[in-house]
């Protein structure tokens, strides 16, 4: 798999791209600590 980024390819990705990419990186991120603690705290109750 190539990754060529030039400056046409950056000059295409508008601000909304960048936001939903931060907003679907930041989600990813919350769901993962969500189901670490989750599994931390059936493990204390059980």
């Amino acid at each position: 798999m190539e990754l060529a980024i030039d400056k046409s390819t950056i000059a295409r990705l508008s601000k909304l791209d960048c936001i939903t990419a931060s907003f679907v990186i930041n989600n990813a991120t919350i769901i993962s600590l969500c189901l670490k603690t989750n599994e931390h705290l059936m493990r204390t109750f059980n």
